[in-house]
Order: structure tokens, then sequence, then C-alpha cells
């Protein structure tokens, strides 16, 4: 029963990444004109889109620091690294490391601003995204950062980072590694199909209530085994410690 259930989940997380991917690489109606988009890996795109690379949408594209702060668990900023990020928020744990205000300051302070999405670099999690919602933190190495200009759509490029497109484009640029780790040139060079920006708009309230809706399914699915395991633990635990007995 889990595995059957497991399954659906992974379905449904292949179908909510084919929706984003067909969405965000061919617009939301099939009957518009369309071009060569010039780049290979995406073959056409709608007539009226055309192909940036995040550096020509952002204001900065970073990592954090390499090496180790001093720790204080008083105090007051977070320091992060790819496992804090992936949900639409930063996810600040109980073993999540702090520093204090003076050793946060004795860091140079990256571009972050409300249009700031955070990305894993390295890890199996790699690429994963979240916003920044103006915590306070000091980014580690494994942490990245791709600061938008001001009036680029935040929610367009985090849907496009989760495409299957995307997924590939972070993919090739790691063949012949040994660890997954995605270089800051990759995010600079990374190419994007851009469609003018109230279509952005558009791909976005479209996309937010699909996805969610599959999101909801899966909450519910991921629930249902949840329980399936927590029974399959009583069971063993009530036969193991002899309150049931096999008939």
């Amino acid at each position: 029963l889990i595995a059957n259930v497991q399954a659906q989940i992974e379905k449904l997380k292949a179908y909510k990444q084919s929706v984003i991917t067909e969405v965000v690489t061919k617009g939301l109606d099939p009957s518009v004109p369309m071009k060569d988009s010039e780049v290979g890996l995406f073959g056409s795109i709608p007539a009226t889109w055309s192909m940036k690379k995040f550096k020509h949408i952002s204001d900065a594209i970073g990592d954090g620091i390499h090496s180790t702060p001093n720790y204080d668990q008083d105090g007051d900023v977070f320091f992060i690294n790819g496992n804090n990020i992936g949900a639409e928020m930063l996810v600040f744990k109980d073993d999540t490391n702090r520093i204090n205000e003076q050793e946060f300051q004795s860091y140079k302070q990256p571009l972050l601003t409300a249009n700031t999405i955070f990305i894993t670099l390295n890890g199996a999690t790699y690429g994963k995204t979240s916003f920044y919602h103006g915590e306070k933190v000091l980014l580690g190495k494994s942490a990245g950062y791709i600061t938008l200009k001001e009036d680029e759509n935040k929610e367009y490029v985090r849907f496009y980072l989760q495409s299957h497109v995307a997924k590939l484009i972070m993919e090739l640029s790691l063949l012949g590694t040994t660890i997954p780790n995605l270089s800051l040139r990759t995010l600079n060079e990374f190419w994007m199909p851009y469609p003018p920006q109230i279509e952005q708009q558009r791909i976005v309230s479209f996309l937010s209530e699909k996805i969610g809706q599959i999101d909801r399914l899966i909450a519910i699915k991921q629930k249902k085994i949840d329980k399936l395991n927590e029974y399959k633990k009583s069971l063993i635990y009530e036969y193991v410690t002899g309150k049931k007995e096999v008939s």
C-alpha cells in the first residue's frame, strides 16, 4: 500500500514538472505563432518571446562565505546553507546555527532584496529555491542567490527553475564532476525563455492555481503514507512485545 501511494506521488510530481515546463517554454496558448529560439536546447518558442540569460535580468548573482563563522546560539542571525532552501520561505531548523550581530558585520553583505531568489548550489538537493523575505541571514557556500532587477517577476523565474529544461541545464553543467555543484558561471549564463511581462504574470497566476492543486493532492497522499507507516510500526511493536500473538 505504501509503495502504491508513493508511486502515485511520484506520478503527480512528474505531472507537476511537465505542466510547468510546457507553460514556461511554450506559453498558455498552443495556437500562437512560434519561432526558432536559436538556443538548441529549447527548440521553438512563441514568436513574441525572447531568450535571456540570468545575468541580463539580475542585479547580482553570488554565493555565501567559504569559511566557518564563530557560532553563537544566542545570536539573532541564522547561518544558512542549502538545507535551509526549498520551500517558498527559508526553513530554519532546531539545529540551524546562529551568529551574533558583531560576527555578521565582519562579513561583506550580499545584495539581497525583495526580488532575491535563494538556490541550493550543491549536494543531492541542488537547484531547490526559496524567496527572501527579509530574514537576517549569513549565507554559507552551498547557498546561492539570484537578485533580480526590480521590475523582473521573481515568481515566474522560480517556476522556470522548477521546469524540466532548467533541471536539464543544471545536469549538463555538472557532467564530469564528482560532487554536484552549480557554479556561479552556470547561473550567470543560464538561458531562459522570456515572455512579455504581462504574459509572465498570466503564467504565474495559472501555475499558482494549478500547482497548488497538485501540491494539495501530494500532501493528502503523503499524510496517507505517514498514517500507514505509523500503523506498520505499531503493528510490529505489538507483535514483538507479545501484546498480540501470531495465530
